[in-house]
């Protein structure tokens, strides 16, 4: 089996393209994270928007387009499948992800988000309590 030609640390925020530092933006790095830890899966377009832009999401498919296209660009090969009406998948092998991994934090922080979507009006209360639920659950797992 091969090297993967990316490295990614998602704990220091850096990532390296054979060996080299990688320049790209926050939002490539957490398309490239978001793919990089679900390696070798479709993730759906509404799953990476979610992950990405949160509760601030469009929808707008071409817009996450535009973005994994200036991804691919900065990556300089291309190793993100388009999935046709359902996604995009990184293919296996082609990262490698050090540091630590809190797969919980996305859930935390999208629950933190809409929590306070409701206190300022724009999310519906049921949503903010059934978070404050999901936080709660979290915090008593982390002991």
């Amino acid at each position: 089996m091969t090297e993967p030609r990316i490295r990614l640390d998602v704990e220091a925020h850096k990532a390296w393209l054979d060996g080299e530092p990688l320049r790209m933006t926050n939002l490539q790095f957490q398309l490239l994270a978001c793919l990089a830890t679900r390696e070798g899966r479709t993730v759906t377009s509404d799953q990476i928007m979610l992950a990405v832009w949160g509760v601030r999401w469009t929808r707008d498919v071409k817009t996450l387009a535009m973005h994994i296209s200036h991804l691919r660009k900065t990556i300089g090969f291309d190793t993100i499948a388009t999935v046709r009406g359902v996604g995009y998948r990184l293919e296996p092998g082609t990262v490698e992800v050090i540091g630590r991994r809190d797969r919980t934090a996305p859930v935390r922080e999208l629950c933190e988000q809409a929590v306070a979507g409701v206190e300022a009006g724009w999310v519906n209360p049921e949503v903010g309590k059934f978070a404050t639920q999901i936080l709660a659950a979290l915090e008593v797992a982390d002991g």
